[in-house]
């Protein structure tokens, strides 16, 4: 299959520092972390009944 003038692929390269890293490497963990934000700071979990 030829490649022509038209290029109709709108697929794009992202740069990212995850490609070539690995995802354990702890550079790579400390610029992926970001700070803790509770979305429900007020709700609350009752769990009711146990295991059978």
């Amino acid at each position: 299959m030829s490649q022509s003038s038209n290029n109709t692929d709108k697929r794009h390269h992202l740069s990212s520092m995850l490609m070539r890293e690995s995802l354990l490497d702890k550079d790579v963990e400390r610029s992926t972390e970001i700070p803790v934000v509770n979305m429900l700071p007020y709700a609350q979990v009752v769990k009711l009944g146990g295991v059978r």
